[in-house]
């Protein structure tokens, strides 16, 4: 299991970071990883929106398939994964004099059968 937690105070009110962060589409402008957002639900936010995320970390890529658990307005937004990268996590946002304190907390467990190709590709060329 892998487990990140990273947290920034950002010079905004809760309220207006939660404004950014409730367009779920919007996401891929400040989550580096994310490269594309496509919606499987009908709905674009709350609980039971469900996406899949195109994600790039270095060469690699997956869709990871994501479902808002928790949507608490201008405090918390919660997420499970269930594509290669099973888990969970959230997005906190807390008030912090002047601005506010976001946290993103996620526990990830990855399948072993889509890795299971990683050892041929670190012999070639692009790991070296």
């Amino acid at each position: 299991m892998a487990r990140i937690r990273i947290s920034q105070v950002i010079d905004r009110t809760p309220s207006e970071v939660w404004n950014e962060m409730r367009h779920i589409e919007r996401h891929v402008n400040w989550m580096h990883d994310a490269v594309e957002i496509r919606f499987t639900s009908d709905s674009r936010e709350g609980i039971g929106t469900s996406f899949i995320c195109l994600t790039k970390v270095g060469p690699f890529k997956t869709q990871d398939v994501m479902t808002i658990t928790e949507w608490r307005e201008n405090e918390v937004m919660g997420v499970t994964h269930a594509g290669i990268v099973k888990g969970s996590g959230e997005f906190t946002i807390t008030p912090h004099n002047p601005g506010s304190l976001v946290k993103w907390e996620e526990n990830w467990n990855f399948r072993r059968g889509p890795w299971v190709h990683l050892e041929h590709f670190s012999q070639n060329q692009y790991l070296g």
